[in-house]
């Protein structure tokens, strides 16, 4: 299942009110990122690892930020076998609620202008931080994020593939790491770097927009004046939960426990599907919970939470 955020184009970004895309490539800073996880479900898998690379069109390097995660979740061996990233290695880590807060205000901040974000197959990993702050109830950043995979599908076109170590081994990019984050990071600034070195010197970045689109990190529903809550029976019900400082008690058609009181965070949506990210007091811990599963919902007193 992908979360996927929606993709922008030009006109949309321009509606949004950035500027930035007004201005040459080579007046900004980029921060290519890349995450690891235990599975490829935003909804049901953990971040494992985060990293960044803050750079400049012109190769200078700003800054470096990586960071390992505790899913509090074991590792799948088949997930490890991909990434290389042990139970042992995590378990002395930070959680996500440590982590990502700080890792997404680092990878957006900028100065006079919003920092361009750069990944390859973005929209994963745009999913698994957006889904990493909804659990937060963290706002999103409003940063432009470009895609390399659809920049190199239309400027690339000789490449065999374009997977990102297909796409390196194209270019003759030496590196020998690939699924860690850091290094992965690193391999998205260098095949940025050699697509704007096909591309003339004084390029804005809307010229790049025009060429692979643009995506966003987009809100959760965490408003109950969003259309979900006022037109869907059961989310009208978690609107007015979240609007009032409620609990809910629910009963559940999913593994063990039926009946749980949960105090909601915010709705999520993807595949046609709605689901609440919540605190479930039966199991102590964040879950979520398809809406299509919920057979009753009630309005109840908050308990709270330590």
């Amino acid at each position: 299942m992908e979360f996927m955020p929606s993709v922008q184009t030009l006109t949309n970004s321009a509606e949004q009110g950035l500027p930035v895309t007004e201005r040459a490539v080579s007046d900004l800073i980029f921060a290519a990122f890349d995450t690891e996880t235990t599975g490829r479900s935003p909804l049901f898998s953990r971040l494992v690892e985060v990293s960044g690379i803050k750079f400049r069109a012109t190769g200078e390097h700003v800054d470096t930020r990586t960071h390992l995660i505790n899913p509090e979740t074991p590792i799948p061996a088949e997930v490890t076998a991909i990434h290389g990233i042990t139970d042992q290695m995590v378990e002395t880590m930070p959680n996500f609620k440590s982590v990502v807060p700080g890792f997404v205000d680092w990878i957006t901040a900028g100065n006079e202008n919003p920092t361009v974000l750069v990944a390859h197959n973005a929209s994963f990993d745009i999913a698994f931080l957006q889904m990493a702050l909804s659990r937060l109830g963290l706002p999103m950043p409003n940063n432009p994020v470009l895609d390399t995979l659809s920049l190199s599908r239309k400027l690339i076109k000789d490449s065999p593939n374009h997977k990102l170590r297909t796409l390196m081994e194209h270019l003759g990019i030496d590196s020998s790491t690939y699924h860690r984050a850091e290094a992965d990071s690193f391999h998205v600034q260098s095949l940025l770097l050699n697509i704007l070195s096909r591309m003339p010197a004084d390029i804005k970045l809307k010229d790049l927009i025009a060429k692979g689109g643009v995506l966003y990190f987009s809100d959760p529903l965490t408003s109950p004046d969003d259309r979900a809550f006022q037109y869907h029976p059961l989310i009208k019900c978690v609107g007015e939960a979240i609007r009032g400082g409620q609990d809910l008690q629910i009963s559940y058609n999913g593994k063990g426990i039926r009946s749980r009181q949960i105090t909601p965070l915010s709705v999520l949506h993807t595949s046609g599907l709605y689901y609440i990210s919540a605190f479930c007091h039966a199991a102590c811990d964040e879950r979520t919970f398809r809406v299509d599963r919920i057979g009753t919902i009630e309005l109840v007193e908050r308990i709270k939470i330590d």
